[in-house]
């Protein structure tokens, strides 16, 4: 039996380096608990630690009892894959400028709808609102590409999968998932949405801390289906990678058919992206360890709760790691991998050596990588002066082309303050589109295409006008951004978002007319559209004002309401006044 005592003592030391409060691990094969590990607290104040009953709160994780779900009523005939949504809801509508408008439910499924990523104005808003209305939303709304042609992160797309099995089942989501997952398979799961809600199973869940260890809120939010109001233990999510690596069943109940695990569990092949890809419901190439077959899952993160699930058919293993705090995907990147390769040691596994390589590096035609490429972060620039160069915010590096398509990047100047960013990053500019490789732990490595190539466009004289600060009406922690700031810089029309979800982003804008301009870019958070109206920007669901910082400052702590709830009660009284004269 592998011996988890030297794992265990990293994992510990990492908890500490990152200042997690909580963490519950479950190692599982097949059939029984190779590994259950909690340590620290679930409220610290309260001095209540993690137990292996602990609900921490999964996330996007709850993507995949959607998904799970959908193929169940595949299963049951009352739904096709490739039929069009509006099947299934009749009125929903978007906005189109690609002529082509059929949405698939498999397009939902791995995340290439079409449709916009986020609505923060349901999303993260202070009262429960009806994940109902994202179809109202949505119908004022642009598809950001046409269906099918790009990967983009959608916690909308998700939402009505959810509507999808209401509409279907004659249930609420929350009620078939209980009847149809978690009774079988005897998951104790809690769906909470509310404040209320949260007092009341306050014992079972986990709190919520940030890197300095102060217990935090969470927030809650609408968008049930699409995760992020999910708690869970870890030995309970372990059940439903289980399910999948005993080909859709648990115990003795029939969660899936073979045929519907087996589909699920195909690798999707779009050549369109490098990196990690989404099937149906299920990420693929997250995880690389030599000689073991592919490892699936989906991974969970909030503010302050982040998880992971993997599963590893080949090699009969899966594990799942729930965190409570802040910097939980670092802690979760660090640790993953060793827990596995500990874990098959069992089977024989060897970590493979890797031989250091000599690089190589190729001529090439610079006219072919040179240009600006916007990115949901910031724009990257590729110009030429005696040798090919990044620039992407105050990173700055030289590029070297190797023969397998990547270019290293060797920092210049200040940069090499910064070297280890940039030294642990590639990038790949092919058919326009710009992809990144960002070196992690254990050999591991995250890539995503992330940019594409753009020109200036013409900018509409409205948004000339329309440049200056604007301020989110909402609270900034509930939203995309607190401030934002729109300017002209090198031709383009450009965003900088200050405070909130996004703080620092800055998104290169293309005008479309008077009223709307599009986020340039490609994948999540791009290709949106924001509108511009009346002294106010309509972004990602936030409004936001023109103002100045004073206005904003003085709009938040509540003085120009009082003020104006001043002015309202003597205008009152001038009323009354002149009514007796």
């Amino acid at each position: 039996m592998a011996d988890y005592t030297n794992i265990l003592k990293k994992v510990l030391k990492y908890q500490q380096k990152f200042r997690i409060k909580g963490v519950s691990i479950a190692l599982v094969n097949s059939s029984k608990t190779l590994l259950s590990y909690q340590n620290g607290f679930a409220d610290f104040y309260g001095e209540r630690k993690v137990e292996d009953t602990t609900k921490f709160m999964i996330g996007s994780i709850t993507k995949v009892l959607t998904a799970i779900s959908i193929m169940q009523l595949v299963e049951g005939g009352l739904l096709d894959l490739d039929a069009d949504i509006k099947e299934y809801i009749p009125e929903f509508t978007i906005k189109n400028r690609f002529g082509t408008s059929k949405i698939s439910i498999r397009n939902l499924l791995n995340h290439r709808s079409g449709l916009p990523c986020d609505d923060f104005g349901i999303l993260l808003s202070e009262k429960q609102q009806d994940y109902n209305q994202i179809i109202d939303y949505l119908a004022d709304q642009y598809l950001i590409a046409p269906p099918g042609k790009m990967f983009a992160y959608s916690n909308l797309g998700y939402t009505l999968l959810g509507i999808i099995i209401e509409r279907v089942s004659k249930k609420k989501y929350v009620d078939y998932i209980q009847k149809n997952i978690f009774n079988p398979m005897g998951i104790d799961g809690n769906f909470i949405c509310t404040p209320e809600e949260f007092r009341q199973h306050k014992y079972e869940v986990s709190r919520s801390y940030n890197s300095l260890g102060e217990e935090k809120i969470d927030l809650l939010s609408s968008l049930l289906p699409a995760g992020s109001n999910t708690y869970i233990s870890a030995f309970d999510v372990a059940k439903i990678a289980q399910m999948f690596l005993n080909k859709g069943k648990f115990g003795n109940k029939k969660i899936l058919q073979q045929s519907s695990v087996e589909e699920m569990l195909s690798r999707p092949n779009f050549n369109d992206e490098e990196g990690m890809k989404i099937g149906l419901g299920l990420m693929f190439d997250k995880y690389y360890l030599a000689n073991v077959g592919e490892i699936i899952g989906h991974s969970g993160g909030t503010i302050y709760h982040h998880s992971e699930m993997l599963f590893l058919p080949n090699s009969d293993l899966a594990i799942v790691i729930l965190t409570n705090s802040t910097n939980g995907e670092s802690f979760i990147n660090k640790i993953i991998i060793p827990l596995l390769e500990n874990a098959l040691s069992d089977q024989g596994y060897k970590k493979e050596r890797k031989e250091r390589v000599k690089k190589n590096y190729r001529t090439f035609k610079v006219e072919e990588y040179t240009g600006v490429y916007p990115t949901a972060f910031g724009p990257i620039y590729i110009t030429y002066k005696k040798q090919l160069r990044f620039k992407m915010g105050i990173l700055r590096a030289k590029m070297f082309l190797k023969n397998d398509g990547w270019f290293d990047l060797k920092p210049t100047g200040l940069s090499i303050l910064f070297g280890r960013q940039i030294h642990n990053r590639q990038i790949k500019i092919e058919k326009e589109l710009l992809s990144i490789k960002m070196k992690r732990n254990n050999e591991q490595y995250v890539i995503g295409t992330i940019g594409v190539f753009v020109k200036p466009f013409d900018i509409f004289p409205t948004w000339s006008v329309a440049c200056g600060r604007y301020a989110c009406i909402s609270d900034p922690k509930r939203s995309i951004a607190g401030s934002l700031n729109i300017f002209v810089k090198n031709r383009f029309l450009t965003v900088r978002l200050s405070g909130g979800l996004k703080k620092h982003a800055i998104n290169l804008l293309g005008t479309i007319d008077e009223k709307e301009a599009i986020i340039l870019g490609y994948g999540r958070g791009t290709s949106e559209t924001i509108f511009l109206s009346n002294k106010m920007i309509i972004f990602m669901g936030n409004i936001f004002v023109k103002e100045s910082i004073c206005k904003t400052f003085f709009r938040r702590i509540g003085l120009i309401k009082l003020l104006n709830n001043i002015k309202n009660i003597f205008r009152k009284r001038g009323f009354k006044e002149n009514d007796k004269e």
